[in-house]
């Protein structure tokens, strides 16, 4: 996985001040607004640090459409066979990226 991130990372044409390297919320408190609130703080706080440009890395595994809901842009998008406990499947891993 890490070198599949890399590689879509080298793919952007930018570089970025911040990254969001883990975002999660529990299946059980999603559609509450819970995520909705934590991403917003997450926003306000690079903010007071003076970043304006982040991304994240996320793959179909995922509630990947809830970052384009928060206004996030895909930049990047890999296809990837994975072989997980001996299933077989795709993965599709993405780049995210927003300015604040």
């Amino acid at each position: 996985v890490n070198e599949i991130d890399e590689q879509l990372l080298r793919g952007c044409k930018k570089t970025y001040p911040a990254e969001l390297a883990l975002f999660a919320v529990r299946s059980s408190c999603q559609g509450k607004g819970i995520g909705k609130k934590l991403f917003h703080s997450a926003l306000a706080y690079l903010k007071q640090q003076g970043l304006d440009e982040f991304y994240l890395f996320t793959d179909t595994s995922c509630n990947y459409g809830f970052y384009e809901h928060q206004g996030m842009i895909r930049q990047q998008q890999h296809k990837h066979l994975v072989d997980m406990k001996g299933q077989k499947g795709e993965l599709e891993f993405y780049l995210y990226d927003m300015t604040v």
